[in-house]
């Protein structure tokens, strides 16, 4: 085999690989940036490569477990709460314009909660990365870089969630 079909980047060469690919697609309305990342000194670790494939062959369901797991996070008061509080505060004098469209019978924090979604997926070929998809959660990509970012570990499973900017 040459190359490997991979979902949304088309066939991937096995052999003289670039070091990255990207695209961007839209799902429920909302643009989201892919990237593929090897390290070119290295053979392309095919199973590696099928597990992102499968990934991102799930993406929508694999989207929606996360985003449960977010929420059920911010009513546990872990760190999407968090994120929603940094949100609230840098957007002090701007809430509205942030939350326009949202529920207005729920609390701010909440509504800003219901704005979290996909706004990138890195997927790392490179064997000695720990984390094989990382996931980029924003809630709203044109007013903020600050993001909610889940790491998922080779078998798919959540390994942290953290905040980035």
């Amino acid at each position: 085999m040459n190359a490997m079909e991979i979902k949304y980047f088309g066939d991937i060469p096995l052999k003289d690989f670039k070091e990255y690919y990207s695209c961007e697609i839209e799902i429920n309305e909302k643009i989201i940036s892919f990237n593929l990342n090897f390290n070119t000194s290295q053979k392309i670790d095919e199973k590696r490569l099928a597990v992102i494939d499968k990934f991102l062959k799930t993406l929508e369901s694999e989207n929606l477990e996360i985003l449960k797991l977010l929420n059920n996070d911010f009513k546990e008061k872990g760190i999407t709460n968090e994120y929603c509080e940094i949100i609230l505060d840098i957007f002090e004098d701007d809430i509205d314009k942030l939350l326009e469209g949202t529920n207005t019978k729920l609390t701010k924090i909440k509504r800003i909660a219901s704005l979290i979604h996909l706004k990138r997926v890195g997927c790392y070929l490179d064997k000695d990365d720990k984390h094989i998809v990382v996931c980029d959660y924003t809630v709203n990509q044109e007013m903020t870089d600050e993001l909610l970012v889940v790491c998922l570990d080779i078998d798919l499973n959540i390994d942290y969630i953290t905040i980035e900017s």
